[in-house]
């Protein structure tokens, strides 16, 4: 070789080199997707937060983080206590409609276990818990379905008590 072609050579190893990393740090078409999702979550009055699952589900470990999509609604803090539901692996007498398991041993009251008993069974598979706070009602959702689930959510989250 000439050193014309190790010089063409050297030039195209050195922009690989600069471009090569930079290209890495773009996103993958799934995680432009989830971002386009999030962004519109935000549009449609929801908050999104990683937070961990304090208990495993659907194969995923404890402390596993999970996208936390919160429905953004006022709620009576002292009428309305804070409550965790995780979904079960495994139907039993004392969860709510089987599968549904108190966490912190803190249960909703009378308005907002009528409100579950209602949507509970409209719940998208995807969900894995619920809660809710003072702040409104926290959908811990693995975001399979897209946005025609967080529209299902959106709808589901506005016939909670406040």
């Amino acid at each position: 070789m000439d050193s014309g072609m190790w010089l063409i050579l050297l030039i195209v190893g050195v922009i690989a080199m600069i471009f090569g990393p930079i290209m890495m740090l773009q996103p993958n078409s799934s995680q432009r997707r989830q971002e386009k999702l999030r962004s519109h979550a935000l549009t449609t009055g929801f908050r999104v937060a990683m937070r961990p699952l304090s208990k495993a589900v659907k194969g995923l470990e404890v402390g596993t983080m999970i996208p936390v999509y919160t429905f953004l609604q006022q709620r009576d803090a002292e009428k309305f206590g804070g409550w965790f539901l995780q979904r079960s692996d495994y139907a039993h007498e004392s969860h709510l409609l089987d599968y549904w398991e108190w966490q912190d041993r803190i249960k909703a009251g009378a308005e907002d276990l009528q409100w579950l008993t209602r949507i509970l069974p409209e719940v998208p598979g995807s969900v894995v818990a619920i809660a809710a706070s003072a702040q409104g009602i926290h959908w811990y959702w693995m975001e399979s379905g897209g946005e025609d689930t967080l529209a299902k959510l959106k709808a589901l989250s506005q016939g909670l008590p406040s």
